[in-house]
């Protein structure tokens, strides 16, 4: 009998899962293709955007809700525009849920939260906090370059 290992155990299955739920659709249950792609990348845009704001939680304090100082900027700010891009991207999507303005007004709001928390932390060198600066000079640079509707 042969072994698999556990991730190429798991891709088998995941593929036999998905040609079983493809093949039980009968030809009268499926959706127009337009339709079905549409709520595909609506579905996939949500989920992009859950998982950034997870990951955004991550640089936040779990009981004040305030940003953490300390953690790496880079990351700090590139973690911010993907929740940026991915609101914008699910907004594209479904207008009802907002606006291009409105996610890039979330992330030039954070830059500077972020920003004002490494300066009052006095845990930060000139230089770091001169990157949260510019990070939130950057942010604002997005949000008045961008066309309003």
């Amino acid at each position: 009998m042969k072994h698999f290992t556990p991730t190429i155990t798991a891709a088998i299955l995941m593929i036999a899962l998905f040609t079983i739920a493809a093949g039980s659709l009968d030809a009268g249950e499926r959706q127009p293709e337009g339709r079905v792609a549409a709520m595909d990348q609506l579905d996939a845009a949500r989920a992009k955007l859950q998982v950034a704001e997870r990951i955004c939680h991550m640089f936040h304090d779990a009981e004040s809700g305030a940003p953490r100082g300390g953690m790496d900027p880079e990351a700090i700010y590139r973690w911010s525009k993907r929740r940026m891009q991915a609101e914008i991207e699910l907004y594209e999507l479904d207008p009802s849920l907002g606006n291009q303005e409105d996610a890039i007004l979330r992330h030039v709001e954070w830059m500077k939260a972020w920003n004002q928390r490494v300066v009052e932390s006095d845990a930060s060198s000139p230089f770091g906090i001169a990157i949260t600066e510019y990070f939130v000079s950057e942010a604002e640079a997005i949000h008045v370059s961008t066309p309003t509707p």
